[in-house]
């Protein structure tokens, strides 16, 4: 049958596409499956052939399927075609996430299976949009789509599925960035993105996510404990807000440490805003920082901007709220490394004590290195007179990527190993 988009133009008008990234745009049809009381989403992204040598594309095609409600026939149009339209306010939404695969690729099939409440009978379902359509046409409600549904008989279970294809060239997201495929859909960095993305369902096992045959598993990304605090910050008004924080240490060597910000969306907690995170922290993997708080309300938008605007009189209170929860964990976790610090920046023979290191960062790793030597050796706690040496040699060190093989790093190998202690 040929049916059409229903539009409410007043509302459509830069809805569509706008996602601030086609990985948000990604997640938005993760979001939805798990709105539908998805008990497992699969995904499979197939590469271009190419990939990594000529391709203009990276990738044929990324399908996304869920064992939730699916979508019966005689509700399609309602949940399916009406977009931005005043009925979808009570879904909590403009009735447009089901699009949101479109800001990835031109070409969208839609494939669901679900029993019918009006005829009892499972019908499947199938659409085809492909906004190439769209060029031509005066207006989406003018554009002809094309609905097939098919009576099944056999006892199929419900499900939905979107397969995304036609990804975007190079010269189209060279204008819309947004349409712009991320680092993190290759390779094993998508799977690290939707764990963190979805944390909270992933811990509390509400659904269970998987990538080209790869279950998201919390034990393959946390390290150790996770731990959980929480704190009162008073707004500019009076009022006082719970800030709760979940700390996680992950598999992951990145330099910086992050802070996540979420909100509530139905009964999952959706991430509206990140940051990084530049305390001196001596951790050889990452630390990620989870806040939540009902000040962030669930719009998502409304978060971002809260901490990318210094409007709003509340900004820097909840700022320096967040940063002195995240410090103050930090100090209580490693008491024995800034106690450590803080002896070592008023000894002599500290390099940045009369002049300061050329960045933070130099500072960060000197004492930190700083602190593996004194766990070893104690040249602080015994003072000894080879603390100039080391620690000169450890801060030239850091000029280099790697330890040059010169006299300094034969010197410092032996002090490593004990042989001139």
């Amino acid at each position: 049958m040929i049916d059409h988009f229903t539009i409410n133009k007043r509302l459509i008008s830069g809805i569509l596409t706008k996602y601030r990234t086609t990985f948000e745009a990604f997640c938005e049809l993760i979001t939805n499956a798990i709105h539908a009381r998805a008990g497992k989403i699969i995904i499979t992204i197939e590469a271009s052939e190419l990939l990594g040598k000529t391709a203009d594309v990276s990738f044929k095609s990324i399908t996304i399927r869920d064992d939730g409600t699916g979508v019966s026939k005689s509700e399609f149009k309602s949940k399916i075609l009406d977009i931005a339209t005043d009925s979808k306010k009570a879904q909590g939404g403009k009735g447009v996430g089901r699009f949101a695969a479109i800001q990835l690729g031109s070409r969208m099939e839609i494939e669901t299976v679900a029993k019918d409440p009006l005829d009892a009978k499972t019908y499947c379902t199938k659409l085809i949009v492909d906004t190439k359509d769209w060029q031509s046409s005066p207006a989406l409600d003018k554009i002809p789509l094309e609905v097939n549904h098919t009576e099944i008989h056999s006892n199929t279970e419900s499900y939905y599925q979107v397969t995304i294809s036609n990804f975007y060239s190079a010269s189209a997201t060279k204008e819309e960035k947004h349409l712009r495929m991320l680092k993190c859909f290759f390779n094993s960095d998508i799977q690290r993105a939707i764990f963190e993305r979805y944390t909270d369902v992933i811990l509390r096992g509400k659904a269970q996510i998987s990538i080209n045959g790869h279950k998201i598993l919390a034990e393959d990304h946390v390290i150790g404990e996770i731990e959980n605090r929480s704190t009162v910050f008073k707004a500019h008004d009076g009022a006082d807000y719970p800030l709760k924080f979940q700390y996680m240490q992950v598999k992951a060597k990145e330099s910086g440490h992050k802070i996540f910000l979420r909100v509530e969306n139905g009964d999952i907690s959706t991430v509206a805003h990140s940051y990084d995170y530049t305390g001196d922290i001596p951790a050889e993997n990452q630390w990620i920082a989870f806040v939540d708080s009902p000040y962030f309300g669930a719009d998502t938008d409304a978060c971002r901007g809260l901490f990318m605007s210094d409007l709003n009189p509340d900004t820097a209170i909840v700022t320096n709220a967040i940063k002195e929860g995240v410090d103050t964990f930090f100090t209580e976790k490693y008491a024995t490394y800034y106690d450590f610090t803080a002896k070592l920046k008023n000894d002599t023979a500290y390099p940045y004590r009369q002049k300061s290191a050329s960045s933070l960062t130099r500072a960060s790793v000197f004492n930190q290195l700083a602190f593996c030597i004194e766990e070893r050796h104690h040249l602080l706690k015994r003072k000894s007179d080879l603390r100039n040496l080391v620690y000169g040699l450890v801060d030239r060190s850091l000029n280099y990527r790697e330890l040059p093989k010169t006299h300094d790093a034969l010197i410092f190998n032996r002090l490593w190993h004990g042989k001139c202690f």
